[in-house]
């Protein structure tokens, strides 16, 4: 079970990057997949590690893709 401050965590991903990522934590396990590329799943031990974690998936994606994926950075 989320402690109040992971659910908030896991709801604070999901409203910045919802268009991009979908979000889970699995015993304590959080994952992150990617929507354009759904085998593309981040994982880390916790939400501010998950956070950089798709921060430098979706620099990586934009630089290397197309501006699909909109302006979602400064999350």
């Amino acid at each position: 079970m989320l402690t109040r401050e992971e659910r908030s965590d896991l709801v604070n991903l999901a409203w910045n990057w919802d268009s991009a990522y979908r979000f889970e934590v699995i015993d304590g396990i959080w994952k992150a997949t990617s929507v354009v590329d759904p085998p593309t799943v981040l994982t880390a031990d916790s939400a501010d590690e998950l956070r950089q974690r798709v921060r430098d998936d979706y620099a990586d994606r934009r630089r290397t893709t197309s501006p699909l994926l909109g302006d979602r950075m400064r999350t």
